[in-house]
């Protein structure tokens, strides 16, 4: 895996997962629609299905829809969520491991793909995918607060007392646009980025239960997470007890 810890680690957390991580925008799956051609009866595979967070307008379009994950508890929170639909097909697998027969129209990933190191996955993805089809990888980044607000401040003044100075970071564009490069680079065709936005109003207490969903938050020492948490949550409360979160979902698409 290409980040610093597994990423079976979200299997811990699923009904967490599926609580506090955003649904994504309707005009994101809209857009895959309009450049992959997909439809009923489709063929698709999704990797990283997580909580099925981006799997609803797909199967409800009719899409057979194969999907894996690393991890058995994902897939086990997902047959019972989807239960009723019979055009999904659930896998515990791991895709840079993964194969099968079946050559697909459409291959999605949210918020998983960059879990898999880019030198396999591109080329797994082109050879799983039939003449002509489409890859679709996607992704969310949250920010608390507007840039530079008082939240903001307060926040990124909380992350510097428990973890120290952070250098800069690169932005959810300029991510999107790497993306799309390292897209370009792997063999895809016509590739195409865009980026969709949305916001969500939480307490404070629900924006630590997104916090806890975060694979870095996951990753550090219990001792920090607490620390962490009781100073973001001060911050909170000291801005009145809620925050706006900004998401920043980036859709990179392409074509065998």
């Amino acid at each position: 895996m290409g980040n610093d810890i597994d990423g079976k680690v979200f299997g811990d957390i699923t009904e967490e997962y599926d609580r506090f991580r955003p649904e994504y925008c309707s005009g994101l799956t809209e857009a895959i629609f309009a450049c992959s051609g997909i439809g009923e009866g489709s063929v698709i595979l999704e990797i990283g299905i997580g909580t099925g967070k981006a799997t609803v307008p797909f199967l409800e379009a009719g899409c057979n829809v194969d999907a894996v994950d690393i991890s058995e508890n994902m897939i086990e929170f997902c047959r019972e969520k989807f239960a009723g639909y019979k055009n999904l097909f659930l896998m515990t697998a791991d895709f840079a491991v993964f194969d099968t027969p079946r050559r697909y129209d459409l291959i999605y990933s949210a918020t998983a793909f960059h879990w898999i190191p880019s030198e396999i996955s591109y080329m797994k993805a082109l050879s799983l995918l039939r003449p002509g089809g489409t890859l679709a990888v996607f992704r969310n980044y949250p920010a608390a607060g507007e840039s530079g607000s008082s939240v903001d401040q307060k926040i990124q003044a909380a992350y510097e007392a428990v973890r120290g100075p952070s250098g800069p970071r690169p932005s959810a564009l300029d991510r999107m646009r790497s993306s799309e490069i390292e897209m370009s680079a792997h063999g895809f065709r016509d590739v195409v980025s865009q980026m969709f936005y949305s916001q969500r109003k939480m307490t404070a207490s629900d924006y630590i239960g997104v916090m806890r969903t975060y694979s870095d938050h996951i990753a550090s020492p219990p001792d920090e997470r607490v620390q962490l948490e009781e100073k973001v949550f001060d911050a909170i409360e000291s801005e009145g007890g809620m925050i706006t979160v900004y998401d920043s979902q980036a859709l990179v698409m392409g074509h065998k």
